[in-house]
């Protein structure tokens, strides 16, 4: 995917982009109508430019004038900026750039609306000290509180989906280590209510998605379930009429009536099996459905993926890796569309929703340590949405500025057992180990959290789980009334692709990783 821009004579425009780590690259390449300087300049280098255009663009790590240029350059930790300056005449210009590792302001202006609530990309943004951390956990938990929500979009039925539909997508990469080669694999892994806010009417599913690689090839022999018989099955993807893309793996339970306040958690859980594979178990605790109910976990599918030389498996957050396809190592709970790239118009939407990982030493589920309002991977989106942040918890409703920001920290812990939220003290107990390493020129820190116990080889006996002391709703901590949208980082567009430059424009390969493809012979996903 490339971008185009139209400069005047004697304009400039400079994109931002960050580093985290010392192996770093900046690939670019540009085509222009006419001459023009194109630079990548550190922040400090831009500023000082800024502030006097007399002095020469040469003064960056990087410069060249012409009609075309192509560079791919090594960086330091820190904040860049690809400065594009017509200099003799107008200019139309048309570009591209890739980041690796990515980050969630990599690649230019954000492409509006996105997929909006709440997501970790392991990275954190304090006081202008940008720091990048890892996560490794057995299992992912996404809580939301609804107590209205209605959509209408009126182009729905070009995408194939429901007027009224949305979805809430619980997202998250699974990465599995084995002997072979490559000796990495990833996968996509989705568990999502899908709503029809016209009938109230939910059903829940989920997808996994080979992402090792652009083939992302699953078959029904590489990836099995124990719910084969009622439709789970690997389908060909695709984004409308005789289009084609990577096989998933697809599941979906039948409609059911959902009446608000609505208050129910979404679990996704990862076992290593020595010998086997890996175990996905995909569920759901609903705790309110209009009035309290007694809440159990119901594991709704459990998934094989046959892997025999598998030697660990777990869902990665990291802010310094980049997926095979070049996605993000993110987890994220946001509402967005229906499915096949389709953009839902919220009208109304007041929900507060929170995100967990399970600490694999302590066992407590703990808030990742900062997050962000907007999706990294999903190619659906939400329009008219703004988020507002509290320690760990995103608030939703109708806006129509949307605000796609930097979130801030969080220090929220849920009891596993009762999934009731608690606030968690400034160090804590959690059995967790941290390596800081401090970059002063930059200002740029780099943290590593990870679990020290292996993960776990044990599957759950049964498909339902059940706990005494969780027959109250979940209640989130309310949100401070003086809550306001963080400021925004930086910008970037989200990239679901492997990048490659072509001739001298950059081009994004897209492999299209879009949720909810309606597969045959089961219903389409959500339909009243």
């Amino acid at each position: 995917m490339s971008q185009s821009i139209l400069l005047r004579r004697g304009s400039y425009r400079g994109f931002e982009l960050d580093s985290f780590s010392a192996n770093t690259t900046v690939a670019y390449a540009a085509s222009s109508s006419a001459p023009v300087s194109t630079a990548l300049m550190t922040a400090a280098q831009y500023d000082a430019w800024q502030n006097n255009l007399t002095d020469p663009i040469s003064n960056s790590v990087t410069y060249q004038n012409g009609t075309g240029v192509q560079n791919t350059v090594a960086i330091q930790p820190g904040r860049y900026f690809l400065v594009f300056y017509a200099y003799q005449t107008r200019a139309l210009i048309q570009f591209g750039f890739q980041v690796s590792p990515s980050t969630p302001y990599s690649y230019g202006p954000l492409s509006t609306p996105l997929a909006s609530g709440i997501a970790s990309f392991g990275i954190k943004n304090d006081s202008a000290t940008v720091s990048s951390y890892q996560v490794l956990t057995s299992q992912i938990v996404g809580v939301a509180n609804i107590s209205s929500i209605q959509v209408n979009t009126p182009d729905a039925n070009q995408y194939g989906v429901n007027p009224t539909g949305a979805t809430l997508q619980l997202n998250a990469m699974l990465v599995v280590n084995d002997t072979g080669v490559p000796s990495q694999k990833v996968y996509w892994v989705q568990n999502v209510p899908d709503f029809v806010t016209g009938a109230s009417k939910v059903s829940i599913g989920n997808e996994i998605w080979n992402v090792t690689d652009s083939a992302g090839y699953l078959s029904n022999q590489t990836i099995t379930s124990t719910n084969f018989q009622n439709g789970g099955f690997v389908y060909q993807s695709g984004t409308g009429p005789g289009s084609s893309g990577p096989n998933l793996y697809t599941y979906s339970l039948s409609n059911v009536t959902y009446a608000l306040p609505l208050n129910l958690a979404l679990l996704m859980k990862v076992t290593t099996i020595p010998g086997v594979g890996v175990s996905v178990q995909l569920g759901y605790r609903l705790l309110s459905n209009g009035a309290a109910v007694a809440a159990s976990t119901d594991w709704y599918d459990n998934v094989t993926i046959h892997d025999p030389s598998v030697q660990a498996s777990g869902f990665e957050v990291s802010g310094n890796a980049t997926p095979p396809t070049g996605l993000y190592y993110d987890a994220e709970l946001v509402f967005a569309g229906e499915g096949n790239l389709e953009s839902a118009y919220f009208i109304q939407l007041n929900a507060t929703l929170g995100l967990f990982y399970q600490n694999d030493t302590s066992g407590a589920l703990s808030s990742f340590p900062s997050y962000y309002g907007f999706s990294g991977d999903t190619g659906e989106a939400a329009d008219n949405l703004v988020v507002t942040y509290a320690n760990g918890l995103a608030q939703l409703a109708p806006g129509a500025n949307p605000n796609y920001s930097y979130l801030g920290n969080a220090s929220l812990s849920l009891n596993p057992g009762s999934l009731i939220a608690t606030s968690q003290t400034t160090g804590g107990t959690t059995s967790q180990t941290t390596t800081t390493t401090t970059t002063s020129s930059a200002g740029t820190t780099s943290t590593t959290t990870t679990s020290t116990s292996s993960f776990s080889t044990t599957v759950p006996a049964s498909n339902t789980t059940s706990s005494a002391a969780s027959t109250q709703p979940l209640e989130l901590p309310t949100k401070p009334t003086n809550s306001q949208p963080s400021t925004q980082m930086g910008s970037y567009i989200p990239v679901f692709a492997v990048g490659a430059i072509v001739g001298v424009v950059f081009v994004l390969f897209a492999i299209a990783l879009t949720r909810r493809r309606p597969p045959p012979p089961p219903p389409v996903y959500g339909s009243a």
